[in-house]
């Protein structure tokens, strides 16, 4: 009857914890994610650009967001030209920034494609589209989505 009561007694305060921490996470503003800069590595077997990419992420919170990993894709005019995807833990200070870098394929044909495109076209901008998700190692948290758009300026 004591073990009964004992389980019963770990279980509630289990529940309660659990509920407690939900509650504590329960109001997460998602991160600001930016590009911050490119450094090339060479080639792979698939004609796919290896990179290097930084990326600033702005923690809008007041707490410590832990990241265990992520994908995110890039698009130029609607043509999906890069993807990076990183499972390497990190934190984001609260309130603050964090600049990572993270491994990333450039796929060179696309990028080209684009590019020559453009050039025919006369255009100085394009139009891109970041997308994806950053896990975050909190259980509660889970997965954030990442969905940033905006305009590029050639040479700008």
């Amino acid at each position: 009857m004591k073990t009964i009561a004992l389980r019963l007694v770990i279980y509630t305060f289990s529940l309660i914890s659990v509920a407690g921490c939900a509650a504590l996470y329960s109001n997460i503003e998602a991160p600001e994610v930016q590009m911050a800069g490119i450094e090339t590595r060479g080639f792979d077997s698939n004609m796919q650009l290896l990179l290097t990419a930084r990326l600033k992420i702005h923690n809008p919170n007041d707490i410590v967001l832990p990241v265990r990993g992520g994908a995110l894709t890039l698009q130029i005019n609607g043509r999906e030209i890069g993807t990076a995807n990183f499972d390497d833990g990190f934190d984001i200070p609260a309130g603050g920034d964090k600049v990572v870098a993270i491994p990333a394929r450039l796929k060179f044909n696309e990028a080209l494609s684009v590019g020559l495109n453009m050039l025919n076209n006369g255009e100085t901008q394009a139009e891109y589209r970041l997308t994806g998700h950053i896990d975050l190692a909190v259980r509660y948290l889970g997965r954030i989505a990442v969905n940033r758009s905006g305009t590029l300026t050639l040479g700008g």
